[in-house]
């Protein structure tokens, strides 16, 4: 597949030139076989109905350089790795866009593309013939469930546009992104959903239309009822594979101890199609699982089978006698299965009322972590009121020192005023020099000291 896309991508190069968009319009036809047919869906392309002969040809040459590239759903069932084939289309698309300088969305706003009539038919037959909302519930090989949904998704929408690619030619070179694929395609699905349950209303059947254009209406109204179908039998599917599970439960939790361990493996593969991945199985018990399970004993089923086993005989007697035993052992049976049940249910209740007082430890532990983390934070609190307490005390002794140096700035004020009205009191006496400020400050200061110490002594 990856191959024929990278051979083809240096023969795209040199296509011939098409019509314009009503020539190729008119000239399509819709070829919808359903998907699981064994012919391969190719694009029939019909003579026109009012063109001339160069235009037909060139419709044809296109699909002659084309048709052999396309890729059909018959070729995705033999695939065993959808990601590497995905990884592989992806470089064949690379290089082909790369080949023909196709520009997206990708490169730059002004390079959006905008469908018309003639894309929208490809993308609607690619998409029927593909079905990339099909996942395992259509293949019948033994292998897909082992595979994974989302990259068998993911491939089928690789290989739609990569048909689109190859089916068509695009105008200014510009070609649609994948995204672009998936929002048209819902888009178009989502209106058709209401149309068709519109049209088959009421005695009188109303007529399909949705984009106006009746080849594309066709195809368009099969591939919806395609998808509907598809989405029951996915449904459906899915209910059959929750009660396989179900039964497989029920049956390994009755099976005996010393039962047989290829029983295991037998319930494991019974009743199961193939239909499902077991991927998405997270809840199913394995055979290991199923075998490892407690089990009561089964030697009188053992007995009962060894009695059935011999060979009879004709004795009415011995043969009463024979059933009565058998009767009597199955009877013995039953009791030992329902001991096993009660004994049991006896050890669940024992490990539920196990369970209580731990987890009533467990929330009064919870409890008394919560109590501990409130504590901690009333700590944090108080430390943080005695840190403002202590910075409130720093301030106001800061506020007692400048305090303190103000009044003892007025005090040697008041003390150099004194001192020189002293000196200058006496107005008739000479004019005396000017003592040093210092010196009489000390002398006032010793003055000041001795009474206030002849003071304290009386």
């Amino acid at each position: 597949m990856g191959d024929a896309g990278a051979s083809q991508s240096g023969e795209t190069s040199g296509l011939p030139p098409l019509g314009n968009s009503t020539h190729l319009e008119s000239s399509i036809s819709v070829s919808s076989s359903p998907p699981g047919t064994d012919t391969e869906p190719t694009p029939a392309i019909d003579p026109p109905l009012t063109d001339t002969a160069p235009g037909r040809m060139e419709q044809r040459q296109l699909f002659l350089n084309h048709f052999h590239a396309a890729i059909i759903r018959e070729e995705l069932s033999t695939i065993r790795n959808p990601k590497a084939a995905c990884s592989k289309l992806t470089k064949t698309m690379r290089k082909l866009i790369q080949a023909n300088n196709y520009k997206s969305i990708e490169d730059g706003k002004e390079y959006k593309y905008k469908w018309n009539s003639i894309s929208t038919y490809y993308l609607l037959k690619n998409c029927y013939e593909i079905g990339p909302f099909l996942g395992f519930e259509n293949l019948r090989n033994n292998s897909s469930p082992k595979l994974e949904q989302s990259s068998l998704m993911s491939l089928k929408w690789c290989c739609v546009l990569y048909n689109l690619l190859m089916s068509m030619p695009f105008e200014d070179k510009i070609i649609p992104t994948e995204a672009q694929l998936k929002t048209r395609f819902k888009y178009l699905l989502d209106g058709a959903h209401a149309k068709i349950y519109t049209s088959t209303t009421g005695d009188k059947k109303i007529p399909f239309s949705m984009t106006g254009v009746d080849k594309i209406d066709r195809i368009l109204e099969d591939l919806t009822r395609l998808k509907n179908k598809a989405d029951k039998q996915r449904i459906l599917l899915q209910k059959q594979e929750i009660e396989r599970q179900n039964r497989k439960n029920s049956i390994g939790r009755t099976i005996s101890n010393d039962g047989p361990p290829r029983l295991a493996k037998k319930i494991d593969d019974s009743d199961f199609d193939g239909s499902l991945s077991r991927v998405h199985d997270a809840n199913a018990l394995d055979s290991k699982a199923i075998s490892e399970t407690p089990m009561p004993s089964l030697r009188a089923v053992a007995t009962v089978v060894d009695a059935l086993l011999r060979p009879l005989s004709f004795d009415a007697a011995a043969s009463t006698g024979n059933f009565a035993t058998l009767l009597n052992q199955s009877m013995q049976n039953q009791h030992e299965q329902e001991d096993v049940r009660v004994r049991l249910r006896e050890r669940e209740i024992v490990v539920q009322e196990t369970m209580v007082p731990i987890e009533r430890d467990k929330l009064q532990l919870s409890r008394d972590e919560l109590q501990l983390e409130k504590d901690k934070l009333q700590l944090e609190r108080e430390k943080l009121q005695l840190e403002r307490e202590k910075l409130k005390l720093e301030r106001e002794r800061l506020d007692f020192q400048k305090e303190k140096l103000k009044s003892d700035e007025k005090r040697l004020h008041f003390l150099k005023v004194v001192t020189l009205s002293q000196f200058y009191g006496d107005s008739k006496s000479p004019v005396k020099p000017l003592p040093d400020i210092e010196t009489l400050l000390q002398e006032q200061l010793l003055s000041l000291a001795k009474k206030t110490g002849d003071a304290s002594n009386d």
